[in-house]
């Protein structure tokens, strides 16, 4: 590969991240992407443990990035017992 080809891969893939980042998830698309129940996430909206936006006063959307630095900030060490 030549380095304009590389050059033309990267950009391609920095433009993917950027639009993953920016990509806003309903409700249902949330509960799915985290693996979670949709009553989860009701009960960490209203608890405001999780970051969501409620444009028109009605439905709830996320942003994906902001849902990964969610996972990120509530991760911890774990032990397994007996050790």
């Amino acid at each position: 590969m030549n380095n304009p080809a590389i050059l033309e891969k990267l950009q391609s893939i920095e433009t993917m991240l950027l639009e993953q980042n920016t990509r806003f998830l309903s409700l249902s698309e949330a509960a799915t992407y985290l693996n979670v129940s949709e009553s989860f996430l009701y009960k960490a909206i209203a608890k405001r443990t999780i970051p969501f936006s409620k444009p028109n006063g009605k439905l709830i959307y996320f942003r994906q990035s902001d849902l990964n630095a969610w996972i990120e900030n509530g991760s911890s060490l774990t032990t397994i017992k007996g050790e």
